[in-house]
């Protein structure tokens, strides 16, 4: 899921993780369960700052019972760098 704030994430921020994420195989949701995302205080409103956040559930790349971690994970850690990445080519 990806939480979002209206000063801190432009549009383009959530259709690129949108559309990264769906091309993984995944669902995507905004703002539910969780909203939001988080800014440092003296950061918030300074336009240069970009923020998101990423719900992952658990059960995407490990065993809740075991905590063992499973094929999922490479996958997963993939689409956390293709979104970072993404989002750090852009200006």
């Amino acid at each position: 899921m990806f939480g979002d704030d209206p000063l801190h994430t432009p549009s383009w921020v959530r259709d690129e993780v949108e559309r990264l994420t769906k091309a993984a195989g995944y669902s995507f949701g905004v703002n539910r369960p969780f909203a939001g995302t988080v800014v440092p205080l003296p950061l918030y409103g300074d336009t240069r700052v970009t923020s998101c956040m990423l719900e992952i559930n658990r059960a995407t790349y490990m065993d809740e019972h075991s905590t063992t971690r499973h094929a999922g994970l490479e996958k997963m850690q993939a689409l956390i760098s293709a979104i970072v990445t993404r989002i750090a080519e852009r200006p």
